[in-house]
């Protein structure tokens, strides 16, 4: 008894390192694909704009943000405007990989994908906090 004591006292005088499971990882990264199965769905895809909003400010907030890309592409993350504008926020297809460059967060792991739901939020996020939202008419 007294040794299973003697164990429980040092358990609670040394600290331990504390490691984040796996879920909290990604939640810290704004990482919800993985909340349904198969592809992105609404639900995930209004987690993950949350969460980025709530990390980066955006002019208007989340009410606006989620007005925006609901304007741009109605929340179709495969849109596409004949004038050269895809995804969600609808970014210029020939710009889209410096701004993933500029404005993914480092170790983010984001894919440069446009088609990536989880990129296209918090790459529009970052660039509306860093330059508002003149680059979008629907804002």
């Amino acid at each position: 008894m007294l040794r299973y004591l003697l164990i429980a006292m040092c358990l609670i005088l040394i600290p331990t390192p504390v490691k984040a499971n796996q879920q909290e990882m990604r939640e810290r990264q704004c990482r919800y694909q993985w909340v349904d199965k198969g592809t992105w769905t609404a639900r995930e895809e209004a987690i993950t704009a949350r969460c980025v909003v709530a990390r980066w400010s955006v002019p208007g907030g989340l009410t606006t943000f989620i007005g925006t890309i609901e304007c741009e592409s109605h929340w179709y993350r495969l849109a596409y405007n004949p004038a050269g504008y895809v995804g969600l926020a609808q970014h210029d297809v020939e710009s889209w990989s410096g701004r993933v460059r500029s404005y993914a967060p480092p170790l983010w792991g984001l894919s440069p994908r446009w088609q990536n739901s989880r990129t296209m939020l918090t790459i529009t996020v970052r660039m509306v906090h860093s330059m508002g939202w003149g680059p979008w008419s629907c804002a």
